[in-house]
């Protein structure tokens, strides 16, 4: 059973929240360098808020909008893959391309998506997914589902 967390728990969202609000601040600057990087935190930030719906914070308004966080980092991320893509930043687009996909195999089951960029980016895979994971952007069930799908 979910507790239910009325505004008792939004000290939690707040910070994710108010750096989600900055970085999109920050990318509509005229003169905003380095969009894919903005992109790629916006992205993280949503993946974030969407943990908070896991133990051990069971915040029941990130728990509920756990689908909707999930696109909204999916959208971020190719944004971000584009938006390097244009700059020819290789780095931040092959990161931004494996979280996309991490995402999509988590939110959809469309596991084809990862398996094509472990052959565009080969070991990068692994270090991004692990980099996630270490960074708290992944539940538990996540990293066993992306690792049952690697066997």
């Amino acid at each position: 059973m979910r507790p239910d967390s009325g505004g008792s728990q939004l000290h939690l969202i707040l910070p994710t929240t108010e750096a989600l609000d900055r970085l999109t601040a920050a990318g509509k600057l005229p003169n905003a360098k380095n969009l894919p990087r903005i992109h790629l935190r916006r992205g993280d930030c949503e993946l974030l808020r969407r943990r908070l719906g896991g133990a051990p914070w069971n915040y029941d308004l990130a728990f509920k909008s756990a689908s909707t966080l999930l696109k909204n980092a999916e959208i971020y991320y190719r944004g971000a893959a584009r938006l390097a893509k244009v700059e020819a930043a290789a780095d931040e687009e092959a990161e931004a391309s494996i979280k996309e996909a991490v995402v999509l195999a988590i939110s959809t089951g469309y596991h084809n998506a990862l398996g094509e960029r472990k052959c565009l980016y080969q070991s990068a895979v692994q270090g991004v997914i692990e980099e996630m994971s270490e960074e708290g952007l992944l539940w538990e069930e996540d990293t066993k589902r992306i690792e049952f799908d690697d066997a």
